[in-house]
């Protein structure tokens, strides 16, 4: 059976595999799991924290990657991606958020919209996708 849509939630939770058509050629085909895993991050963490606002030289390590960080009436809030979950990723936030007024953190697995827009830039630059793409 064959599902299109634009509404990637509904892929996640419907299908097997994912095809991505551009230009009128299969760009991706492969399973669900592995499309995900194109990302290069395995979930995005949101900290919210009150006080200073850390520097993203805090956030320079090996598993977690300062995505952006903002600041608003004294309270900073800051976007993290994790590379992979491991016993690594969790020293590395602890020692990121030594001393920080930590007030909220929010932990997202990575979605597929995530993957999407990332391929999309790719495609959009005409950037080779690569031949791990297709899985069949």
């Amino acid at each position: 059976m064959l599902l299109t849509s634009h509404y990637l939630l509904d892929i996640e939770r419907l299908a097997d595999r994912v095809l991505v058509l551009a230009d009128g050629c299969v760009q991706v085909d492969m399973g669900v799991a592995k499309f995900a895993g194109l990302a290069g991050f395995a979930a995005t963490v949101t900290v919210r924290g009150r006080g200073p606002t850390p520097g993203p030289e805090r956030f320079v390590a090996e598993d977690v990657v300062m995505d952006a960080i903002t600041e608003k009436d004294g309270l900073w809030t800051a976007r993290l991606r994790v590379r992979d979950w491991g016993t690594g990723a969790f020293g590395e936030l602890g020692r990121a958020l030594t001393g920080a007024d930590v007030i909220d953190v929010d932990v997202a697995p990575v979605r597929l919209e995530d993957v999407y827009a990332h391929l999309t830039e790719q495609l959009t630059a005409d950037v080779p996708v690569a031949a791990e793409a297709h899985d069949r």
